[in-house]
């Protein structure tokens, strides 16, 4: 049995999660050894989600699930996030300070300087050029927009919050279902790795994101750095 900080979350399975003493995730009483420098739970539609002492976020639906994303992300899943929200007046805008919410309808040019900021444009063809780190990435849903990312975006710590554009579709939340509606491809020679997604297991893909020159990646890579739920 372990030493727990703070109340317990009972999921609808009737699990109990709690925050060891040692900073750990507990289930049922048992520590999450996956776990480490955990300071905060939280469940939010249907999933219990942990925040560590760096501020990023992983969750899962089941004990037996593996954490997600794997790098964690900083996008806080709770309604109020903390952040300050800036809404872009210009068209190309450069974004130094950390932990914004940054909104947009329309085109933009974005050079990202800081870090765990949320982006979220859409309507327009959207170029993004990170060089922050654990910035959160709101994806379009299909013909709401495109991003076109710059930067190590795969390797910072970004995180790629897909739930927006997945709640535009009939997917029913299976792991095992979303490769029918999200897609891998490559454009320029191989160059560029692109995203689409389809509203249906049978209709057409749009293309939601571009990320400029990652070459080749395969969905269950980009996977482990988004948000579905």
């Amino acid at each position: 049995m372990v030493t727990t900080a703070g109340p317990a979350i009972t999921d609808t399975h009737g699990n109990q999660w709690t925050i060891t003493g040692g900073g750990q995730v507990a289930v049922n009483g048992a520590a999450d050894t996956a776990t480490s420098a955990v300071k905060e739970l939280a469940y939010v539609n249907g999933q219990i989600w942990q925040e560590n002492q760096t501020g990023l976020w992983r969750e899962k639906a089941v004990p037996a699930d593996a954490w997600a994303p794997s790098s964690g992300t900083a996008i806080n899943p709770l309604p109020s996030s903390g952040q300050q929200t800036m809404a872009l007046t210009s068209t190309t805008a450069t974004i130094s300070q950390d932990n914004l919410m940054i909104t947009g309808s329309g085109a933009y040019t974005l050079f990202l300087q800081g870090s765990f900021d949320t982006v979220q444009l859409s309507g327009g063809t959207e170029a993004i050029h990170d060089s922050g780190h654990n910035n959160g990435i709101v994806l379009p849903a299909a013909g709401q927009g495109k991003d076109l990312l710059y930067g190590n975006v795969l390797g910072n710590g970004d995180t790629f919050d897909l739930r927006t554009a997945l709640a535009a579709t009939t997917w029913d939340g299976l792991a095992s279902h979303i490769g029918q509606y999200l897609r891998m491809s490559t454009n320029n020679d191989g160059a560029n790795a692109v995203l689409s997604i389809r509203s249906t297991p049978t209709g057409s893909f749009h293309s939601i994101a571009v990320f400029e020159g990652a070459g080749s990646v395969g969905l269950a890579s980009l996977l482990t750095h988004a948000i579905t739920h």
